[in-house]
């Protein structure tokens, strides 16, 4: 069991609690791998930067479990390096097929290591979550059939920011552990912390009682998955184990809590409610008088007894409502402020969509196609693709070429690359919308311009007001020039909805062209009375409003009209609908509102 020095013991801080829970999940590991890492499959997933707290986290690991082997995986991997395939050099020299073993199934019965999980390729995931649920790696490519045992450890590190996207759901649901050092600062480090092991042939069990709050705990904390269920009581039963008690008891289930579901959790801890029908059913029960009771025979009484006894009974170890007070302090709160990050990012989308092309960005697995001008032959893949035939085709050519490739076997090279993204903004400059409504506006928009300019984002700005809309700033990264066209965005006139949009369709025409991302968002109350050849009448300009609304359908293009009339205006309602755009009325605009409503819309 650790031994902690007296300083934690005294008044641990939370930084101190977090480094202890690393310990002991360290201790619960090598625990695991005395009995085989194919019996047991230790997994982690760690929430860090590379720096001194995670290389003394993973120094101290390889030195407890030093009889493993830990391999990495490449962040660039391709398939054939990680789940095997063709030998092209044996296959060649023998001139019959070779397999070769991927990397997955080389790590059998040893630890794998996964540096930046989080940008990842989706196809490398998959393959590695398949082989941690079948324990083995089949190939079928290039004519030939082979099936590999891969049973490995993995040690998984999360290493994204607040602006990208954490590893896949599906990935954290098969990790046992979950640890963040993010917040561990190197002082900690500094602390003693011994490890010694209690004798490990001790068996600990977890009864049905126990069983049932730790379903209820896992439920509470938004997981429906059985999978973190199972992985609790597996700690649990661990952690019992380390302090040599051959029960879980109230201590094991909230070590367990702390190590394997608080850093993957989905929302705060709640406690569950009883289903309508019984919540009615306890409603309707009313509590019998005594002169009932004593009517009664004494064996329905002894009956009542018994049953009132089992029910009202407690919980002998955990309940929900006292899981809070168990666990170190601030931890929960650090729990709330991840959850909201987490909300954040997933609305915020700022990386752009994703594209591939033939020339530059992040190398991903080849296919084929035809060699034409720009793009790069993949030689390795080419001749992957061609060996299985050579037999064949030496017999049908009597050329004394050694490899035979036609362009069948072409695979181009590929890459892929985050597209850029541009934002325009369509402000209703006009008299209905000017007074009071400009200035909160433009606080608004240039918030969102300054947020864009620190994500190297385009940013557009269009007015309309009087009998024609204008460009004041056409997309761009600077943020100087953003600021100086806001400041002359003056208000008044009439509303030239109609050439407004217009105007914005054919700036967003010209941003897809340059292969960006494009979205629109349009500040106005709807309330259109100038058409689009320049005279007045509401009804003419607002059949042109929605006539040239119709562009935008199928172009690509996200929109968002928020209404910024003071009462919800129904022509803004329906302009959203036409535009097939997300509607929000905001009668007060605010730059928070208004950028968290953008996000939120990409």
């Amino acid at each position: 069991m650790t031994q902690l020095n007296s300083e934690i013991l005294q008044a641990p801080s939370l930084e101190e609690s977090l480094w202890q829970d690393a310990c002991l999940t360290i201790e619960m590991i090598a625990l695991m791998v005395e009995g085989g890492i194919r019996q047991n499959l230790p997994t982690l997933l760690i929430k860090a930067h590379a720096g001194p707290v995670r290389e003394a986290f993973m120094q101290r690991l390889e030195e407890v479990v030093s009889r493993t082997v830990f391999h990495k995986i490449p962040v660039g991997i391709d398939e054939q390096r990680l789940i095997g395939g063709l030998d092209l050099s044996a296959t060649l020299s023998s001139g019959k097929r070779v397999a070769s073993k991927g990397l997955l199934a080389e790590c059998d019965n040893q630890m794998l290591v996964m540096p930046m999980a989080n940008i990842m390729e989706d196809d490398v995931i998959a393959q590695v979550t398949a082989a941690m649920d079948n324990g083995h790696v089949k190939v079928e490519r290039e004519g030939m059939s082979a099936t590999d045992i891969a049973q490995f450890g993995l040690v998984v590190f999360d290493e994204s920011d607040e602006d990208e996207q954490p590893i896949s759901d599906k990935m954290k649901d098969r990790i046992i552990f979950h640890l963040d050092l993010s917040t561990i600062s190197y002082r900690v480090l500094k602390i003693h912390l011994e490890l010694k092991f209690t004798d490990i042939s001790t068996t600990a069990i977890c009864d049905s009682q126990t069983l049932k709050e730790i379903c209820e705990i896992v439920l509470s904390f938004g997981l429906t998955s059985i999978r973190p269920t199972q992985q609790m009581v597996r700690v649990a039963i661990l952690n019992a184990r380390l302090n040599g008690r051959t029960k879980v008891i109230q201590d094991d289930v909230v070590t367990a809590v702390r190590l394997c579901i608080l850093n993957r959790a989905k929302q705060l801890p709640q406690a569950p409610q009883p289903p309508e029908d019984m919540q009615e059913d306890l409603q309707d029960d009313e509590p019998e008088t005594p002169d009932e009771q004593q009517e009664k025979p004494d064996e329905e009484q002894a009956e009542d007894n018994d049953s009132t006894s089992t029910l009202d009974e407690p919980l002998e170890d955990l309940n929900i409502e006292s899981l809070a007070s168990q666990l170190p302090d601030g931890l929960l709160d650090q729990l709330s402020s991840s959850l909201k990050l987490q909300s954040k990012t997933s609305s915020q989308g700022r990386k752009g969509k994703q594209k591939y092309g033939s020339k530059r960005g992040k190398p991903v697995a080849s296919r084929r196609g035809e060699l034409r001008s720009g793009k790069s032959l993949d030689i390795m893949a080419t001749l992957r693709a061609a060996t299985p035939w050579q037999k064949i085709r030496s017999a049908e050519n009597t050329s004394n070429a050694s490899i035979h490739v036609r362009p069948q076997d072409f695979h181009i090279r590929r890459y892929k690359q985050n597209t850029e993204t541009s934002t325009i903004f369509l402000v209703d400059a006009s008299g209905s919308t000017a007074l009071n409504r400009l200035g909160e506006a433009k606080g608004a928009v240039e918030s969102l311009l300054a947020e864009g300019y620190a994500r190297r984002d385009h940013v557009g700005l269009i007015s309309f007001r009087k009998r024609e809309a204008e460009v004041l700033l056409s997309p761009t990264r600077s943020l100087v020039r953003a600021k100086k066209s806001l400041a002359s965005l003056a208000g008044g006139g009439g509303t030239p909805l109609a050439s407004g949009l217009q105007l914005a369709f054919i700036m967003a025409s010209e941003e897809l062209k340059k292969g960006r991302a494009t979205s629109l968002v349009i500040m106005t109350d709807g309330s259109a009375n100038v058409a689009l050849d320049g005279t007045g009448g509401r009804e003419k300009a607002m059949e042109d409003a929605l006539a040239v609304s119709n562009l935008f359908v199928g172009a690509g293009v996200s929109c968002l009209v928020i209404d910024v009339s003071r009462l919800a205006n129904p022509k803004a309602k329906a302009l959203s609908e036409k535009l097939g755009a997300n509607y929000i009325p905001m009668p007060f605009v605010s730059s928070k509102n208004l950028s968290d409503a953008v996000k939120a819309s990409r």
